[in-house]
């Protein structure tokens, strides 16, 4: 019989390819990607990927491209730290704080191109005469949703009528299958260890590891092959059999937030801005007690205004507004803020020697503009 279906056309190529002098960070290896861009629909992506410092090896995606609205190419790394991958490249640049847990790390990088096509699937001999294939599934059977749509709602995929559709997306998800199908460890990228004549093993712990160096390029290929095939059968036969007949891929986007692990660490700041408050108003309450102040008060204007009705303060003032040619030495004054006894507190002025002005001293410093009358009027006042 013959049928019509869609088929996962793929082409994997590997080879040798060493990446960027990784960084270390709490304990991991830390690679850069060409996942990220700043603007488009790679905002999502991640710029860099963590690595176990450990005897397996390591997947993670590169860069990917969009080649048509129904192919995608992506480039997934391999790396086997303290390992060795047939025909890769070797790397001993490792950080110095990695280097008692690895020596030297090899890698390689895989082309995996991924395309959709309607095509006919034929099992044993099929005559060639006008007998008809039977369709089973076909491109413009795939439910797509519109692009950068806000509305949960899909159509059929129709690149003619709708320019905006596309299956590279889907494409996309089934080319990163090695990491997707992958078991994270602390956060960290998928690790597989070496089976011979099977797949590799799934890694789901961060103890050390054994021998890793029998990984080659036959092997590798032959596992993102099979695990785009594994995405594949498993996606399909999740299809429900009503009337949608559709399989939901979700994307996760990871956000920053604060660590919800460590609600402890988070109060101490806040914590230690309320205690210095509380005891800088524990120290202001004590001097007032012991200056004996009536009330608190703020240098607002109207309080420096009423402050400042002293005589001292007031004889200054008076003195250098005699001398409107000069600039004025108010500067110089040393204002404290006193009992001026009877219950009575205000600013007085002194000179830098710290003594009250009075009366003599702001006659000897402007005797040209001050009067004995004004110096009269003055402690008559006083």
């Amino acid at each position: 019989m013959s049928v019509e279906a869609v088929r996962l056309k793929q082409n994997i190529t590997c080879y040798a390819w060493q990446p960027d002098k990784p960084k270390a960070k709490k304990g991991h290896l830390i690679f850069q990607t060409n996942m990220w861009r700043k603007t488009g629909p790679r905002r999502g992506h991640s710029r860099e990927v963590s690595v176990l410092r450990r005897a397996r090896l390591a997947v993670w995606a590169h860069d990917y491209v969009f080649l048509s609205p129904t192919r995608t190419s992506t480039t997934l790394v391999f790396a086997a730290p303290n390992g060795t991958i047939e025909g890769g490249s070797t790397s001993t640049d490792v950080p110095g704080e990695s280097k008692q847990f690895v020596s030297h790390i090899s890698t390689i990088a895989c082309n995996v191109d991924l395309e959709f096509i309607d095509d006919i699937l034929t099992i044993g001999n099929y005559p060639s005469h006008g007998d008809r294939t039977v369709p089973i599934n076909t491109l413009r059977d795939i439910m797509v949703t519109q692009p950068n749509s806000t509305v949960d709602k899909t159509i059929r995929y129709d690149p003619e009528n709708n320019t905006e559709d596309t299956l590279n997306e889907l494409a996309l998800w089934m080319t990163v299958a090695p990491i997707t199908n992958g078991v994270s460890v602390e956060g960290t990228q998928p690790l597989y260890d070496y089976k011979r004549n099977e797949l590799p093993v799934h890694v789901t712990t961060p103890a050390s590891g054994g021998p890793n160096d029998k990984w080659d390029f036959s092997y590798i290929e032959n596992f993102i092959s099979v695990s785009i095939g594994a995405s594949a059968i498993g996606d399909s036969s999740s299809w429900s059999i009503g009337d949608d007949h559709k399989v939901n891929i979700t994307s996760h986007l990871s956000q920053p937030k604060l660590d919800p692990s460590r609600p402890l660490v988070l109060i101490i700041p806040p914590a230690i801005i309320l205690l210095s408050a509380i005891v800088l108003l524990m120290c202001n309450l004590r001097l007032y007690r012991q200056a004996r102040l009536p009330i608190m008060r703020l240098a607002t204007l109207s309080e420096i205004l009423k402050s400042s009705q002293t005589t001292s303060l007031r004889e200054a003032a008076v003195s250098e507004m005699q001398r409107p040619d000069n600039p004025s030495g108010l500067e110089q004054l040393v204002i404290k803020f006193e009992g001026l006894g009877n219950g009575l507190w205000g600013l007085e002025a002194y000179n830098e020697h710290q003594r009250l002005l009075g009366e003599q001293e702001l006659y000897s410093r402007n005797p040209s503009t001050i009067t004995t009358d004004t110096l009269g009027y003055e402690g008559y006042s006083h």
